[in-house]
């Protein structure tokens, strides 16, 4: 994905930078793909037979898995959106191809493809655990629940992706000042809390949220 800046100099018109806003659309189809997916059934804390009980609700389970489908690469094209303008701004500022900006758009891809995976295997998960695929397949919750924990695993390495492009942007923005020092730091804190618990839905919130002020904010003129 390309971003056209402006030249050093020359001002950029946020009436006209329409990009801007893609990390606001981020956070927010983001967000509405992490609860579609978590709507239908409640994987973890369940017993098999209520896995398998909850599972085999095809309206619930369908109407959100399709929506999650959906939702969730859209996000991811607004990520990528907001962090090829991100590394654009970090290109301008180093005057060259900044390793920074390279490890930020590398550490948003490994992000959306992980999440995108993590919704695709939990919503698996619940087809098979409740069944369904065709006639006559067979539920297994056991093994719906198993599919459920890889996709808790795909989520802790993923975030991984998340802590790098905001250490990445923030380390190469603090001299530069493309987005503000309070907002570096916001990434310095966020990144370490996604490691340590994502699934507590805190950081993601906060994830959202630094995405779509950087977004916002970033500095693409360099006078």
């Amino acid at each position: 994905m390309t971003t056209e800046l402006t030249t050093p100099g020359a001002a950029t018109s946020s009436g006209q930078d329409t990009g801007r806003f893609a990390g606001v659309a981020f956070g927010v189809t983001f967000l509405a793909a992490t609860l579609l997916w978590g709507l239908g059934v409640q994987v973890f804390g369940s017993d098999l037979q209520t896995l398998q009980a909850d599972s085999a609700d095809d309206t619930t389970r369908t109407l959100s898995m399709l929506l999650s489908h959906l939702v969730m690469p859209l996000a991811a094209v607004f990520l990528l959106w907001t962090v090829a303008r991100l590394r654009a701004a970090l290109d301008l500022a180093a005057g060259r191809t900044s390793v920074a900006g390279q490890v930020a758009f590398g550490s948003a891809v490994v992000l959306a493809v992980g999440f995108c995976l993590l919704a695709a295997v939990q919503n698996v998960a619940v087809l098979i655990a409740g069944g369904g695929y065709v006639d006559g397949f067979p539920a297994d919750p056991a093994v719906g629940y198993g599919f459920a924990l890889f996709s808790g695993y795909v989520g802790n390495a993923t975030v991984w992706g998340a802590a790098a492009l905001m250490f990445a942007v923030g380390a190469a923005a603090w001299r530069s000042r493309l987005i503000s020092r309070w907002l570096i730091w916001a990434g310095f804190v966020t990144g370490p809390l996604l490691i340590a618990g994502w699934y507590y839905g805190i950081p993601v919130l906060l994830l959202c949220l630094w995405v779509a002020v950087a977004g916002l904010t970033v500095r693409t003129d360099q006078r």
